[in-house]
């Protein structure tokens, strides 16, 4: 994509983002960044990038909406575990009803993203797009220290299934 970006429906739907969100990034900013915008809260990093959805697309016909939420100790294997096995679950449902997926990357950054058509979306619609992965991202990062702990009292229900089976075999 060799484009003026200024010139794209995907400039002026991130545009359109950008008033809605009251940010101070301007036409300039855009163009040096070669159309990523970047934006941070206390918590969360949000980038909205220009995606070809086919080869030699003359402007982008889609955007990647990605969240970082934080930094991982990937080492910490017995915390992550259990968390790492509910994220790739909920991974599993959220593809078919939201398309937002979580990953972690290389570097350990847990993160969020969603490929989003710009074909049939407008100025608002392109912002319910962005709301809706801060909005999962927020809900990630919330309860990220819970996933241990649903992990825990899973762990804890069967451990007792288990043992409740296993008195029920001894007494027959």
């Amino acid at each position: 994509m060799n484009t003026d970006l200024s010139q794209t429906n995907y400039f002026t739907l991130v545009q359109a983002f950008l008033e809605t969100a009251h940010s101070s990034i301007t036409k300039e900013d855009f163009e040096k960044q070669e159309g990523v915008v970047e934006m941070s809260t206390e918590t969360l990093v949000l980038r909205i990038i220009p995606h070809a959805l086919v080869e030699n697309e003359v402007e982008p016909g889609a955007a990647v909406i990605e969240v970082d939420l934080m930094l991982l100790d990937l080492d910490n294997r017995e915390v992550n575990h259990d968390r790492f096995l509910i994220l790739h679950q909920l991974n599993a449902v959220s593809r078919f009803t939201t398309g937002i997926i979580a990953f972690i990357t290389q570097e350990g950054m847990l993160s969020v993203s969603k490929i989003v058509s710009l074909a049939s979306l407008n100025g608002e619609t392109f912002s319910q797009e962005v709301a809706q992965v801060l909005h999962a991202a927020e809900s990630l990062y919330d309860g990220w220290n819970h996933l241990a702990d649903l992990a825990e009292e899973n762990r804890d229900g069967e451990q007792e299934s288990v043992s409740t089976n296993a008195d029920i075999i001894k007494r027959n």
